[in-house]
């Protein structure tokens, strides 16, 4: 993204955003109400059995379209924002200095996903000192640094972004004040 945005103001032209599309998810969200609608239909002339194991899968369905549900509302808002000074994310009140960010790593695609940013400042208090409810999120945070290598993780999954243009648009910003690696 060259152009400045007027619903950014503390953001530099330079900056590489990270969004999501809403598309992937209102498609899964449509089929996921589609299944229920399907599940109901089945469960009118059914036994009490087949009742029942309708009713999972229908919970189950539901707990999916919830949670696509939550993505489709979330999409569209940006998960990273990196300029020139500094990187932030949708858990940082602000922006991060580069010279505060221990590393910035482009994670390779897992089974199943698909690659991912990670951030990992030198001081998570100091990186979330603005924020009011920071004992909970340390926890979340220390529990992801522990699992996925980075307190700070943004997918690229839905965004169109590579990894490579990740790494590539990375370097560039972090000028050599904090290390990126793929």
């Amino acid at each position: 993204m060259t152009e400045p945005r007027p619903d950014w103001p503390d953001v530099l032209p330079d900056a590489f955003v990270i969004i999501p599309r809403k598309a992937p998810y209102a498609i899964g969200l449509a089929a996921a109400v589609l299944v229920l609608l399907g599940l109901a239909a089945l469960a009118s002339g059914a036994s009490a059995g087949t009742r029942f194991a309708l009713l999972v899968a229908a919970a189950t369905v539901g707990l999916a379209g919830s949670s696509l549900l939550f993505r489709l509302l979330q999409a569209g808002k940006p998960q990273l924002i990196a300029d020139a000074a500094g990187v932030k994310t949708t858990l940082t009140p602000r922006r991060i200095p580069w010279d505060r960010i221990e590393r910035v790593r482009i994670m390779p695609n897992r089974v199943g996903g698909s690659a991912r940013v990670g951030v990992v400042p030198v001081s998570l208090d100091e990186a979330l000192s603005s924020r009011t409810d920071t004992g909970r999120v340390i926890k979340l945070l220390e529990s992801r640094q522990r699992r996925e290598g980075a307190p700070f993780v943004v997918s690229l999954a839905t965004s169109g972004i590579s990894p490579d243009e990740a790494t590539t648009r990375l370097l560039e910003l972090a000028a050599g004040r904090a290390p990126v690696t793929s």
